[in-house]
C-alpha cells in the first residue's frame, strides 16, 4: 500500500525505533536499530505532514490515515497515534541523555539531542494543531463532547498525553527550544481533563484507510487492544523548530 500512497509511506517512517542490546555503551550515540539518517527521515516525514495539514481541505483525513490491518487482523495506528508515540519516545530520550553529551561530552550524543529536539518540536506542533482543530473553542457542553472525541481519536496512546505534557513542559528537556514549545503544551493541556478513560471502538471512527485521504470510508471495528501503529488529525501550522 505504501508504494501507492506517499502519505502512508511517510507514516511508516514514524515508527518508534527499537532498542537493542547491541547499541553499545552510554554516550555512543544511536545503535543499529536507529541512526542519524533514520532520525532525519522521521523529522522529514513530520515536516511533510505539517505541510499537508496546512493545505489539506480536510486536515482530519491526513491524521486519521491508517494502513490496512495486519495479516493477524490487528489494527495499525493512525498517523496521529504514531506522532504521539514518537513524540513521547523522543522526549523520554532527551530526559535520559540531556543536551550536553552526558558525562563523556560525546559529540555524537549532542548531535543526536539536537535531532530529537527538532523531531519533538515538530510532533508537538502537529499535536497542538490537532487539538485546535478537533476541540475548538465553543460552548462548555460542545467543548466537552469535542474533547471526548479528540481523546477517542488518540486510541491506545491517550494515556501518554499527560506524560508528553509533563515532559515537554520541563525547561531541561527541550533546552533552548522550551519557550517555543509552551504554546503547544498549553493547547495539549485542554485535553488532560478528558484524557482518562478506556480506549474503545469510538477511537476508530473516522479513521481513513490507506487508499482514501480524499474520501475513504471510515474504519470502524478494528480492535485496539493489541499493539498497533496509528495517528489522528491536526490542522494548525506547527511551531517553527528550524
Amino acid at each position: 500500500e505504501s508504494e501507492q500512497n506517499p502519505l502512508l509511506a511517510a507514516a511508516n517512517l514514524l515508527l518508534v525505533p527499537e532498542i537493542t542490546p547491541e547499541e553499545g555503551p552510554p554516550g555512543a550515540g544511536p545503535g543499529p536499530a536507529d541512526s542519524p539518517e533514520r532520525q532525519g527521515l522521521r523529522a522529514a516525514a513530520l515536516e511533510l505532514f505539517c505541510r499537508c495539514l496546512a493545505t489539506a481541505p480536510r486536515p482530519e483525513a491526513v491524521l486519521r490515515l491508517r494502513g490496512a490491518p495486519t495479516a493477524q487482523g490487528e489494527a495499525v495506528d493512525t498517523v496521529l497515534q504514531r506522532v504521539v508515540l514518537l513524540c513521547h519516545h523522543e522526549l523520554l530520550c532527551l530526559d535520559l541523555h540531556g543536551h550536553d553529551g552526558g558525562p563523556w561530552r560525546d559529540a555524537a550524543l549532542r548531535s543526536c539531542a539536537e535531532r530529537r529536539v527538532r523531531t519533538s518540536g515538530l510532533a508537538l506542533g502537529l499535536l497542538a494543531a490537532f487539538v485546535w482543530q478537533a476541540a475548538p473553542w465553543s460552548s462548555e457542553e460542545a467543548q466537552e463532547a469535542r474533547r471526548e472525541e479528540a481523546c477517542a481519536a488518540l486510541g491506545r496512546t491517550r494515556p501518554l498525553l499527560a506524560s508528553v505534557v509533563d515532559l515537554a513542559g520541563r525547561p531541561s528537556i527541550l533546552g533552548p527550544r522550551h519557550e517555543q514549545s509552551l504554546a503547544a503544551v498549553s493547547a495539549l493541556r485542554l485535553l488532560l481533563a478528558a484524557v482518562d478513560g478506556e480506549a474503545d471502538d469510538a477511537s476508530h471512527e473516522g479513521c481513513v484507510e490507506a487508499g482514501g485521504v480524499g474520501g475513504a470510508e471510515a474504519n470502524a471495528g478494528h480492535a485496539l487492544a493489541a499493539p498497533s501503529r496509528s495517528a489522528s488529525s491536526l490542522s494548525m501550522v506547527p511551531m517553527d523548530v528550524g
